[in-house]
């Protein structure tokens, strides 16, 4: 409409400048509910990480299975280091010694 002269460009640079404006402050707003989601899910993974923890004793004396898989996502294998990451999006990361 601006190019065949239907609308005046100045108005058309307004209107453009408004919509870009407002396009991005809905991109913010909806990163930061993104955000907001993503730690309330955190949270409530790790309030279930750590009830699953009180379940189990105060000192373990030899590995868990049950405990591992209720507390391990996945663990990635790296040359130099190992990632554990766990059910509630943490990740702890152990170097390995170089042999």
């Amino acid at each position: 409409m601006a190019s065949g002269e239907m609308i005046d460009s100045a108005f058309y640079m307004e209107q453009q400048n408004i919509i870009s404006k407002n396009l991005k402050e809905y991109q913010r707003a909806k990163e930061q509910c993104l955000r907001k989601s993503r730690q309330r899910k955190e949270l409530k993974q790790t309030k279930e990480l750590v009830k699953q923890l009180k379940k189990g004793p105060q000192y373990l004396e030899s590995y868990d299975k049950t405990l591992f898989q209720a507390i391990v996502k996945q663990i990635i294998v790296n040359p130099n280091e190992l990632v554990f990451q766990l059910k509630n999006g943490l990740q702890l990361t152990e170097r390995r010694e170089k042999v």
